[in-house]
């Protein structure tokens, strides 16, 4: 099953914030038009439709850190019932995805227990994530790998801006039928920004 090419309408929300006279910045994502036509172009479980959500929530939230015209591609590969899980976004948030999951494992399950006992079902014990980069004008092509890590994609994707960037992080993502959303923030280095203790508040207060 695969999901077509969409661009992100006028209605959904794309946003960077940056907190003044502190080192903390972030983007924060809520797409309703985009995420019903992706989904209106496959049909999945519910609960692999939210997974699905949350990974283009995450790879919108990564290609509004890129600072050039490209691709940023989003993989999870896991042994659980979902097998393969892709979500592109261009640097226009024009977005697609598809995933790849084994219905006899999915029959007869509601989705019911818990988001972490419900994430590695769908996922698995082995697997890993992979970002791939890719300017348009210049060739270039970055990627990245990291574990699957903790017990969401969230936790998944802070493995990964700890071992890529090693910048603090925090991830937030959420999906339903309606809309998929996600926020980001990072603690940038102190440098000679701002009163430390300050510093740490307002980081303290990102993550809440």
């Amino acid at each position: 099953m695969g999901m077509g090419q969409h661009a992100v309408p006028a209605s959904d929300l794309v946003r960077r914030f940056i907190f003044e006279k502190h080192p903390v910045r972030g983007h924060w994502v809520r797409l309703e038009g985009a995420w019903r036509e992706l989904r209106a172009h496959a049909d999945y479980p519910p609960v692999v439709s939210e997974l699905l959500g949350e990974a283009v929530a995450a790879s919108v939230l990564l290609a509004a850190t890129l600072k050039f015209r490209g691709t940023l591609t989003f993989q999870l590969q896991g042994d659980g019932a979902v097998g393969l899980l892709v979500a592109q976004c261009a640097h226009d948030f024009r977005v697609r995805a598809v995933a790849r999951c084994a219905g006899v494992a999915l029959r007869g399950w509601s989705g019911g227990g818990r988001r972490s006992a419900i994430f590695r079902r769908l996922v698995g014990t082995d697997g890993r994530i992979t970002v791939t980069i890719e300017a348009q004008e210049k060739s270039m092509r970055y990627q990245g790998v990291v574990p699957l890590a903790g017990t969401s994609l969230a936790e998944s994707l802070e493995a990964y801006f700890a071992s890529s960037e090693q910048l603090p992080t925090r991830v937030l993502l959420a999906a339903d039928h309606a809309c998929c959303a996600g926020m980001l923030v990072q603690k940038l280095p102190d440098g000679d920004v701002g009163d430390p203790e300050d510093i740490a508040a307002v980081w303290e207060g990102a993550q809440r």
